[in-house]
């Protein structure tokens, strides 16, 4: 955190939110320094940033007490997203971000990553969803066992090329065995 690299990781529950704690002591832990006054923590304002950080998100319900566990999954991410993304990140880093979350949900994390690119940070986001990385980013590298095996780069078409030639591989075996070129698209 202190030098702006921030991860949002794969499993939410496992490490990437407080299971006992609430939405709102979710999302402000990293800020909480942010707070303090000469009385001890300022609650009014940490629930305001709390509220404010949900209806951006569009978490709902938009309740910063309730317990970070009776979110869903889609609701449970958002609130992931938002506890880093305040922090302005030099260095984002985002594996599986959309795993597991509503259509709804992940259109709005893969806007507020492009938001978060825009503004400056580098993204760099590990995903199995290769349609997902062919439209969300500008770059995409294929490993396999720890090397880069292919590089897609420029405008791609919707769909990688290795997804049509691909039968019961994946495309990290496909690409392994031949190195790849991208399938462009004119338009």
């Amino acid at each position: 955190m202190q030098r702006g690299v921030l991860l949002v990781p794969g499993n939410r529950l496992r490490d990437g939110v407080w299971a006992a704690g609430t939405a709102e002591e979710n999302l402000t832990v990293p800020v909480l320094e942010d707070f303090q006054n000469w009385k001890g923590l300022d609650a009014r304002k940490i629930r305001t940033l709390a509220t404010r950080l949900m209806q951006r998100a569009r978490v709902h319900p938009a309740e910063p007490e309730f317990p970070v566990t009776d979110f869903s999954g889609g609701n449970q991410q958002k609130l992931v997203f938002m506890k880093w993304l305040q922090l302005n990140p030099q260095v984002l880093l985002l594996d599986e971000p959309t795993q597991g979350v509503d259509p709804g949900a992940a259109k709005l994390l893969l806007e507020e990553m492009v938001e978060a690119a825009k503004a400056g940070a580098a993204v760099a986001m590990f995903s199995g969803d290769h349609e997902q990385l062919v439209a969300t980013c500008h770059r995409v590298l294929v490993l396999h066992q720890g090397r880069i095996v292919a590089e897609l780069a420029g405008k791609l078409s919707p769909k990688p090329r290795y997804s049509k030639r691909v039968t019961d591989q994946s495309p990290c075996e496909a690409a392994s065995r031949r190195p790849l070129t991208p399938a462009r698209s004119d338009s």
